[in-house]
């Protein structure tokens, strides 16, 4: 989203534009947990990124993944931690020539617990998703 903050304006040469860099003090700045979420589960299909968060309640979380149009039994897939949820999908690619497009997959996961504050994140890309 957008955001309206403090920020310093740097000239540099050869650029079109000012640089800007926000002007917060570091303690002011959250950082996301580290990487403390095992792996998501392994096995014979390849891991999909989510593309959207559609709905979410207490303990169900509804998202797309995007998939092939080939790519069969996708699954969406969670970790969770104390600090963080992990969702993705799995698919399995076929063998063998198929087109080169992109179909987007609704999948559904369910929490173990409410997921409250914890952060949400990509399995693929690892980026924060708002619920």
């Amino acid at each position: 989203g957008v955001a309206t903050v403090p920020a310093w304006l740097f000239t540099v040469a050869d650029l079109p534009a000012p640089v800007a860099r926000v002007a917060v003090a570091p303690t002011s700045v959250l950082t996301l947990p580290g990487p403390s979420v095992p792996p998501l589960p392994s096995g014979p299909g390849s891991l999909a990124s989510v593309e959207r968060v559609t709905a979410q309640t207490d303990t169900q979380i509804d998202f797309v993944i995007g998939i092939g149009a080939c790519d069969r039994n996708p699954t969406g897939q969670v970790q969770e931690s104390p600090d963080v949820v992990v969702i993705g999908g799995t698919i399995d690619r076929p063998d063998g020539i198929c087109t080169a497009q992109l179909k987007a997959q609704p999948v559904s996961v369910r929490l173990t617990a409410p997921l409250g504050t914890r952060v949400l994140l990509d399995a693929v890309t690892g980026r924060p998703l708002v619920p």
